[in-house]
């Protein structure tokens, strides 16, 4: 079993998602939120379960669509490391770049 690891910069994507969407629907943020955090369970167990991202050829990146967001990981040493959630139509290359593995 895989442990998951969220780093500092994928809970701060989360915490802006859920500020966001709050402005329009408290309810819709909270159910917004689990959602995109228990997405990843199955990580846990089927680390290697989401798609290679295709805009990342030679990266060893990974990635769950889940509501239209993009929960972009790495898996080193039997553990996961969650790096990022991102909208969509962000751009993943920009948001990546700016980004170091680090809990």
């Amino acid at each position: 079993m895989a442990e998951v690891i969220w780093t500092k910069q994928a809970l701060d994507d989360l915490k802006n998602i859920g500020e966001f969407v709050e402005r329009s629907s408290p309810k819709y943020a909270e159910v917004l939120l689990t959602t995109l955090y228990y997405g990843v369970a199955q990580l846990e167990i089927f680390p290697l379960s989401g798609r290679k991202i295709p805009e990342l050829r030679k990266s060893t990146y990974r990635e769950l669509i889940v509501e239209g967001y993009r929960i972009v990981y790495d898996v080193d040493n039997g553990s996961v490391q969650i790096l990022a959630v991102l909208h969509g139509r962000q751009s993943m290359r920009k948001q990546l770049s700016q980004r170091r593995k680090k809990p």
